[in-house]
């Protein structure tokens, strides 16, 4: 299976459908941006920015959250995991955020968690998503 980087724009991880999905996490989401912030500032060519926010809100805060409308552990990690790129598209623009696909399905890609990720033994895999410099250049400096 061959996957490539795909910008938000080809294929978007946006749709009514994800919103409404992860709408449960808007709670949190001021500790997402935190999260991606810190995480582009500290590694800007990384890829790992939604183990970043996993990290960030803690297994207990997703799972007490996810419990409160009926979701188990896993559903609650994948829409986590879904709002990590809405909020790369807000504050990077769709034209500068790239999330690992599939070449064949345009499905997202996943990697499994480095064992760099301590505490995060809960997380096996991720979807990676990149930014660009003009993306990381739009977020920092808070024009999302």
């Amino acid at each position: 299976m061959a996957a490539t980087w795909t910008s938000q724009t080809q294929k978007s991880s946006t749709s009514s459908g994800t919103r409404e999905r992860t709408a449960w996490l808007r709670p949190f989401r001021a500790t997402f941006v935190q999260a991606i912030v810190q995480y582009f500032r500290e590694e800007p060519d990384g890829e790992q920015v939604t183990l970043a926010c996993l990290r960030a809100i803690g297994p207990e805060n997703l799972r007490d959250a996810g419990a409160r409308i009926g979701r188990g552990t896993m559903e609650v990690k994948m829409d986590a995991g879904l709002y990590v790129p809405i909020l790369l598209v807000e504050l990077a623009g769709a034209d500068n955020v790239f999330t690992y696909r599939d070449d064949q399905t345009g499905k997202n890609s996943t990697r499994p968690r480095s064992s760099r990720w301590v505490g995060l033994e809960w997380v096996s895999s991720y979807t990676p998503h990149k930014v660009s410099e003009a993306g990381l250049l739009r977020m920092m400096e808070g024009r999302a």
